[in-house]
């Protein structure tokens, strides 16, 4: 969730709002939209590294 949010800021402060490039969303959307599959990923390469580590 962190990473989410770090990045929501970054892109506010870095990304001007193109209207082009993010256009159906919006670029904050976008950002959390990307955020969701990285999240998901990491508890998933976590689970796997539990489940490697506990064997």
């Amino acid at each position: 969730m962190i990473t989410a949010i770090v990045s929501l800021v970054l892109a506010m402060n870095f990304i001007s709002d193109d209207g082009g490039w993010f256009k159906p969303f919006g670029r904050d959307f976008v950002m959390l939209l990307t955020a969701i599959p990285f999240f998901i990923g990491q508890l998933l390469i976590r689970m796997v590294a539990k489940l490697i580590i506990s064997q």
